[in-house]
């Protein structure tokens, strides 16, 4: 069963070159094929080294072989960094200078979520 945040087109990008699993775990220096049959079932996620490799070989990157997941960790990074710009503007932080400098890294987190502001100058 494919965990559906899992899915990917792993299966397609290797089926358009024509490459056997067993190809494509020779190709990444794997001895058997069954990491790549676990990779496009959506039982596993790709290491670093493996999304470089899948780059290389399927000219596809990470995001569009893995949209779903994808997403979902960006939607799940997006909430974390909100999380945190919230709680750095509460100002429950006891000295000056930490606040301060919470202050200075919630305007630069703001960027990396809202987009770049009118004036950027002030925030960076």
């Amino acid at each position: 069963m494919v965990i559906a945040i899992l899915k990917n087109h792993l299966c397609a990008a290797r089926t358009n070159l024509g490459l056997t699993q067993r190809e494509v775990a020779r190709i990444l220096g794997m001895k058997s094929p069954a990491r790549i049959c676990a990779l496009e079932n959506g039982q596993a996620l790709p290491t670093v080294e493996d999304c470089v490799a899948f780059q290389v070989l399927f000219k596809r990157s990470f995001e569009e072989l893995w949209p779903r997941f994808n997403l979902e960790t960006e939607a799940f990074t997006d909430r974390n960094i909100r999380s945190l710009i919230e709680h750095l503007e509460r100002g429950r932080i006891r000295t000056a200078r930490r606040r301060a400098r919470g202050k200075v890294i919630a305007r630069k987190l703001a960027v990396v979520v809202d987009g770049f502001p009118e004036d950027i100058a002030n925030v960076i």
